[in-house]
């Protein structure tokens, strides 16, 4: 069964949840290190620069974020850790863009 809005937006809360986190690294931490160690740092480059963002596949995410968050986001958001690595690759540019513009325009 495909994830609902609600299962969708329990995903999204999950994400923003991690990528703000200031005790797993927040976005500064996780993003760009996480990323650029597994050889990703160009794509993750292009979602908080002003071009195209690059595309990161289901594989890639799974990769970069471990087994062990992709199945906390999974129960989160009540939904399978195929469907949460799926989801993904089309939320994280987007958050992670968003995320970025806003603390920028914040200083923070």
């Amino acid at each position: 069964m495909a994830a609902g809005g609600g299962q969708q937006g329990n995903l999204l809360n999950a994400v923003t949840g991690l990528l703000t986190s200031q005790q797993g690294g927040g976005l500064t931490g996780l993003v760009p290190d996480s990323f650029a160690g597994k050889g990703l740092g160009n794509i993750v480059n292009s979602w908080v620069g002003t071009g195209q963002n690059l595309p990161i596949t289901a594989q890639q995410i799974q990769q970069v974020l471990g087994s062990n968050t992709i199945k906390d986001l999974a129960a989160k958001a009540g939904i399978s850790t195929d469907e949460v690595s799926s989801h993904l690759t089309q939320l994280l540019p987007t958050i992670v863009g968003q995320t970025h513009a806003e603390r920028s325009n914040t200083g923070g």
